[in-house]
């Protein structure tokens, strides 16, 4: 199964985050619910998490990930050198 990180900031006006509130439900829930029902219904397996936010994240979020799939790339490339006992035109000195 092929794996995908969706990221978006999303903004919602002061008074249908009051509305949704007064149903009894945060506002990060009804986010997490709309975009989980949306992908369900379109055949995705889907982990949400909204977390409200005074300043725009959207950066630094987009930057730490990249950053960790560098990381677990280099982690992969170094276990394969260090693991690989095969040797440029099979000669090889251990």
């Amino acid at each position: 199964m092929r794996k995908f990180i969706y990221v978006a900031e999303v903004r919602m006006d002061e008074k249908r985050c009051d509305e949704i509130e007064s149903w009894g439900m945060l506002a990060e829930d009804f986010i997490d619910s709309v975009l989980t029902d949306h992908g369900k219904d379109r055949g995705l397996i889907m982990k949400t998490r909204a977390i409200e936010t005074d300043k725009s994240k959207y950066d630094l979020v987009i930057n730490t990930i990249f950053d960790s799939i560098r990381e677990d790339l280099t982690e992969e490339i170094e276990k394969e050198i260090l693991t690989n006992r095969m040797c440029l035109g099979g000669n090889c000195e251990v």
